[in-house]
């Protein structure tokens, strides 16, 4: 089903309340992981709806402090809008081709994974190699576009456009397990240059955290396999990319 995406902008009111000089104060991250207290001190947690979230960090139980987030985020009007249709009510086997070429993790800088050249990095994603290149930097014919280019994350879109159409929830764990597994091979170093990464420079993740996170984040978030542990990795990371582009902070706004 094709469908259009449009932006509810009411989240960056929040802009007028806190600057974006204060929101840097609050949410520096360290190298490193980012800690369950860092994140939640950097999300405003007085803005309407927030009332458990707030509850629960403030009573130190970090852990229903996930899970109130997570609800909140799920119940609140203000996220990309499908229209032209909604979600199937009901979990279901159907299958979208392109959906599960991506779900087998057989990426490439396309968005259908279809465009040479792809990989099939095989079932588990534990062997993606998210910096990897059809050619070696020594072959004059080295581009680094594909590597950079898959962490543009193009091919979610066919990710989500099948969950949407389908409600098939190995499209939503495949999604799950590749956001984690990315974010766990690519953490934040504040202290490099990113324009010698191919996968954190500055217009992939430009491109990932104003565009296809985003649109992935929403069409996933009813999903039952968008756990709260899951939720909390993708709202860290975010917090840590946010500082690696203005798009981020943008997108790290939203996500208040």
């Amino acid at each position: 089903m094709k469908k259009i995406l449009t932006y509810v902008l009411f989240p960056f009111l929040i802009v007028v309340v806190i600057s974006i000089n204060k929101l840097r104060a609050q949410a520096t991250p360290a190298n490193g992981p980012i800690a369950d207290v860092t994140l939640f001190a950097a999300l405003n947690l007085d803005y309407p709806g927030m009332d458990s979230v707030r509850y629960y960090v403030n009573t130190g139980n970090y852990k229903l402090a996930k899970k109130a987030y997570l609800t909140y985020r799920r119940t609140i009007p203000v996220k990309w809008i499908p229209l032209g249709g909604t979600l199937p009510a009901d979990t279901s086997t159907d299958v979208d081709a392109n959906a599960a070429r991506i779900a087998r993790n057989w990426l490439g800088s396309s968005q259908q994974g279809l465009i040479p050249p792809n990989y099939d990095f095989g079932s588990n994603v534990i062997n993606i190699n998210w910096a990897y290149s059809p050619l070696p930097k020594s072959d004059p014919n080295y581009d680094p576009g594909f590597s950079a280019g898959m962490s543009r994350f193009q091919f979610w879109r066919s990710l989500s456009n099948g969950y949407y159409n389908t409600r098939n929830e190995v499209y939503a764990r495949a999604w799950v397990n590749q956001m984690c597994d990315w974010v766990s091979k690519n953490p934040a170093d504040l202290t490099t240059n990113i324009e010698t990464s191919v996968t954190q420079n500055s217009l992939a993740l430009g491109i990932r955290l104003e565009d296809t996170w985003n649109d992935a984040y929403y069409h996933f978030l009813p999903s039952v396999s968008f756990v709260d542990t899951a939720h909390t990795t993708y709202a860290k990371s975010i917090l840590a990319q946010c500082w690696r582009a203005n798009w981020g902070l943008l997108t790290f706004i939203i996500l208040k």
